[in-house]
């Protein structure tokens, strides 16, 4: 029987044969049964087309350029630049780092029409991440040991912090929670004098909307668990997320449901608002249980295909100039790197449209050395800085082997240093990397030298604890699905205190992420290292048995609850160098700590109602009483570094657009989305470019990164990305 038939005698839509699957761009061929079928056939076949467009275009791409080579969305092959014209050319704006600031700047400089480069030192990801934790060569960041993770630790001595490295930057490895600070945030410090009375509200209303941000839709046990221990210790009620993902067309809440049976009512209540329900589900029923997940409101067939297995919806963010999406799987790797193609990551938002719709050129494998400053020109042709770069190729470690790491030998080419020219530059690249290169260039004598004498001062990191709750037995709950608490976006909820001066998150690691619980120990107090390290010791001593059945538990994540509380410190640190690394090397007023508040108390709370749990936080944590942040500001802050534009003092044309600039403490509020809205705000008082807004400045010369989606047929509606009263 014809292939055509066979399809609609099976009741299915009939098959699509690509004349070719990439790089002519090629309208598909129906096979059709006859002429009463055939307009719907075509039909048919337009709207999957249609659907289609993001990503055929975007492997034609890849094979216009002829440069790397693609095979399951995983980037296999090596990436070479135009060195040469990469030298020749003077960028209007060199971006260093593509995170939260630094992406958002470039994006909105481009699309303003300035020749914008991104510089970012680590590798670019396409739709993958490390599978588990086991993957450490894809899950850290370790130059030296040739690992390109994306997650990088620096340690300054009294506070580790953590901070991503990619294209994506943070993002990368971020739970996706984008928090606001209050408001009377603003009113504090160098603030004041540098805002006034401007309105922060529309530029954080701008960047929610960039990023997709909105209430996760899911409730879990670990939710419900915590909103009891809330409630007993007296805390505010706990608050959905809001998270930068997509979840499809799903618009109510999804519920993971207690094992006890509920009246009508209480089922409608859960219905309209779940986190009304807590109480009165915690009152009926104190082992509230994992059951079944009800998703409220299908995800939906219209306008959806499948692309490896997932369902894929062609950009639904940015009317039809951003990427191609799948909704999240509530599979709870979000800060281990999401593979799902549903985090709305900065290369999957700014990122991508700066260099796919407005011409934006990324360098990534390529690490900033240094910064120098030739002196301010009027000429629109004359560099005002010059900054050294050095590539390194990131490329299969083994021939057929998923990790990649960084190699220097003539096969894949050496590392290679280039000195780019530029008439402005902005880093982004965080607050430990931004405050790391300042201070180096400004004991350059080449290089920045008249910096300001408050670089790498008044740094502000979080009181940061994280806590982990293990019960002890195997039982499942009685659930068919049995005891899960993997399911759903890495954070769910957090519980706020009454001054709005701590949060605690209701986080969770994937399944495949069971490796970690060995770098977790016995939660303990005491004053120095040594009186921690004998309270982890009497506490192994005291349940020895207890400490064997968590160290041989099977699927330990699954039935792990994890909070981690951030609570405002008032203290500051002083950056310096200690040769090439970065330390705090003075402390005015209290440091941050690990020692948890609201969070251990919850965690005993919540190992009482499951009859008896182990308790543990990061081994760094526990022994050493080092907090391992995931927030770090100041150092380069406006008002003190920084003028009302984010330029540097001094030095005309240099902005600061991370972390670093951020002058006060954000009230246990993480920074991601204050960075966001930092650099809408300093772009926002950029001019539009000679060649007006939207017009993409394209160098004669470019290398293979810059391309115009125009010349492929991409809608150029811009409407959905433009800021608003543009």
């Amino acid at each position: 029987m014809h292939a055509g038939r066979k399809a609609a005698a099976a009741g299915r839509a009939p098959r699509v044969r690509w004349a070719q699957r990439r790089g002519r761009g090629a309208q598909p061929e129906v096979q059709q049964d006859g002429d009463d079928k055939a307009a719907d056939m075509r039909r048919r076949q337009e709207e999957a087309y249609a659907r289609l467009q993001n990503i055929k275009q975007e492997e034609e791409m890849m094979d216009r350029m002829g440069k790397v080579s693609y095979s399951h969305g995983k980037q296999t092959g090596r990436v070479e630049y135009d060195f040469e014209a990469l030298e020749e050319n003077v960028y209007d704006y060199l971006v260093i780092g593509s995170g939260f600031g630094g992406s958002v700047y470039a994006m909105r400089m481009a699309q303003k029409g300035y020749s914008v480069l991104v510089v970012e030192q680590g590798r670019r990801w396409v739709n993958e991440a490390p599978e588990s934790d086991k993957d450490a060569w894809n899950t850290v960041w370790n130059p030296a040991w040739r690992m390109t993770g994306a997650r990088q630790t620096a340690r300054l001595g009294v506070v580790d912090v953590v901070s991503g490295v990619g294209l994506g930057g943070t993002s990368l490895i971020h739970t996706a929670h984008m928090a606001r600070p209050h408001p009377a945030v603003f009113k504090e410090g160098s603030w004041a004098g540098v805002l006034g009375e401007e309105d922060m509200g529309k530029h954080f209303d701008e960047a929610e909307r960039m990023l997709g941000v909105g209430e996760q839709p899911f409730i879990t046990q670990p939710d419900f668990l915590a909103a009891g221990a809330a409630a007993e210790l007296g805390l505010a009620a706990p608050q959905p997320a809001h998270t930068a993902a997509f979840f499809g067309k799903q618009k109510q809440h999804s519920v993971v449901m207690p094992t006890a049976d509920l009246s009508d009512a209480s089922e409608e209540r859960m219905n309209q608002n779940p986190y009304e329900v807590f109480p009165d589900i915690l009152a009926r029923n104190k082992n509230v249980t994992t059951r079944h997940m009800l998703h409220r409101g299908a995800l939906g067939t219209d306008g959806d295909t499948e692309q490896r297995g997932r369902v894929v919806w062609a950009d639904p963010m940015y009317g039809g100039v951003g990427p191609a999406r799948s909704p999240c799987t509530a599979c709870g790797m979000c800060a281990v790197g999401c593979d799902k193609n549903a985090k709305n990551t900065m290369d999957r938002t700014y990122a991508f449209l700066a260099e796919r719709r407005y011409g934006a050129t990324v360098m990534h494998d390529t690490r900033a050395d240094a910064v120098r400053f030739l002196g301010d020109t009027t000429d629109e042709d004359d560099s005002r800085y010059v900054v050294d770069v050095e590539w390194r190729p990131v490329v299969d470690r083994l021939f057929g082997s998923p990790v990649k790491s960084i190699v220097s030998d003539t096969k894949y080419g050496k590392p290679k240093k280039v000195r780019l020219n530029a008439r402005n530059v902005v880093l982004g690249c965080g607050a430990v990397g931004t405050n790391a290169l300042l201070l180096r260039m400004k004991e350059d004598a080449l290089g920045l030298p008249e910096l300001n004498d408050l670089v790498g001062r008044n740094v502000r990191v979080p009181h940061t604890s994280t806590v982990l709750c293990t019960p002890l037995d195997n039982d499942d709950d009685g659930s068919p699905m049995g005891r899960d608490y993997t399911k759903g976006p890495a954070t769910t909820t957090y519980v706020a205190d009454a001054g709005q001066k701590a949060r605690v998150e209701v986080m969770r690691f994937g399944k495949s992420c069971s490796l970690s619980r060995y770098t977790y120990w016995p939660a303990a107090e005491g004053d120095s290292t040594l009186s921690r390290m004998l309270g982890v010791l009497k506490t192994l001593a005291a349940n020895p048995f207890d400490t064997l059945r968590w160290l041989t538990k099977g699927e330990w994540t699954m039935s792990t609850v994890i909070l981690r509380e951030t609570r405002a410190c008032d203290g500051t640190l002083t950056l310096g160098l200690s040769g090439k690394r970065l330390t705090a090397v003075d402390v005015e007023g209290d440091a941050a700590t690990a020692a948890p508040v609201h969070a251990g108390a919850m965690a005993e709370k919540i190992g009482a109602a499951q009859g008896g749990a182990y308790v543990t936080q990061p081994w760094r944590e526990a022994v050493k009483g080092v907090p391992v942040a995931h927030d770090m500001t100041g150092g380069a802050a406006v008002g003190e570094v920084l003028d009302a534009d984010h330029q540097v003092l001094g030095y005309p044309g240099l902005f600061v657009v991370d972390g670093a600039a951020i002058p006060s403490d954000l009230g246990g509020a993480d920074s991601a989305l204050t960075v966001c809205a930092l650099a809408e705000r300093a772009a926002a008082r950029v001019p539009a470019g000679k060649d007006g807004f939207a017009a993409p400045k394209l160098h004669d010369r470019t290398p293979w990164t810059t391309v115009e989606w125009k010349d492929m047929g991409q809608a150029v509606d811009d409407s959905a990305v433009k800021p608003s009263g543009a």
